[in-house]
């Protein structure tokens, strides 16, 4: 058996091992993270502020036919945009409120359509009732103002026909009719063809502007007497038993009074 040589082996207590310390693994991947992280925070920033990527290119406007009031609606958004146009930082509620201040609307609602686009839904404001004086028509809104004034066959909406029967001043800008015989006349216009009544309304009549009646001229020639703090389902229910029981053989020639509820008079 062959002996080992251990002469040239050094005694391991004289040597001085040298010792080195390498950097965690976590702290360098910690450091990667930042640093691509400061990068794109930095490619985001160019997107956001330098480009024209989130600039708003396109206003898209429905739920309304009216030509001029679409075009208004556009121009007084741009009139809005024009300092800030990136969709980011368009405040939504704040854009509405300025437009409803600006356009009386009758509902509104914008929706951020990312990257260019806004959508705006509006509806605009359906008058209460058209006014005749004479030859002319006014339409009057909800709370008897008078709007504008309107060609007859530029009325696209389906409203009650009402005047007086003598000549009445007529302002617009100006108030015509309180809010509760407004409230009356289209509540009763509307229950009256939804009833299905064998009669047509051909216009309400307002006797005195401040008083509580309204009459009613007939398609079949006779009037009916109303009184505006009566309920209205109520006197359409009464007057369509009264046609179907009565007014068949026996219509009136002159006028059926509806004023209180509890009784009927016609002639």
């Amino acid at each position: 058996m062959k002996k080992r040589d251990y002469s040239q082996h050094h005694n391991h207590q004289d040597v001085k091992h040298q010792i080195i310390k390498k950097r965690p693994k976590k702290k360098r991947t910690a450091i990667k993270f930042l640093g691509l992280f400061l990068i794109l925070l930095f490619v985001s920033f160019l997107i956001v502020f330098k480009t024209s990527l989130f600039e708003i290119k396109k206003i898209v406007i429905s739920g309304s036919s009216d030509n001029q009031l679409v075009i208004e609606m556009e121009s007084e958004i741009k009139e809005y945009i024009k300092n800030n146009k990136n969709i980011i930082f368009i405040n939504i509620e704040k854009l509405q409120k300025h437009l409803i201040s600006k356009i009386k609307l009758g509902d509104l609602k914008i929706s951020k359509r990312y990257p260019e686009s806004l959508e705006v839904d509006i509806k605009p404001v359906v008058p209460a009732l058209l006014w005749q004086e004479n030859g002319n028509f006014f339409l009057i809104d909800g709370e008897g103002w008078v709007e504008t004034q309107v060609n007859f066959s530029q009325v696209k909406w389906d409203l009650p026909l009402v005047s007086r029967n003598t000549s009445t001043i007529v302002v617009i800008g100006e108030k015509l009719l309180p809010k509760e015989t407004i409230e009356f006349i289209k509540e009763f216009y509307h229950l009256f063809y939804a009833k299905k009544i064998n009669l047509k309304i051909t216009k309400f009549i307002i006797p005195e502007l401040t008083k509580e009646e309204v009459y009613i001229i007939t398609d079949k020639g006779y009037l009916i007497m109303l009184n505006s703090k009566s309920q209205p389902d109520k006197i359409i229910t009464n007057l369509k038993n009264l046609i179907n029981e009565k007014f068949n053989e026996e219509p009136p020639t002159e006028y059926v009074d509806l004023r209180l509820e509890e009784k009927i008079f016609y002639k």
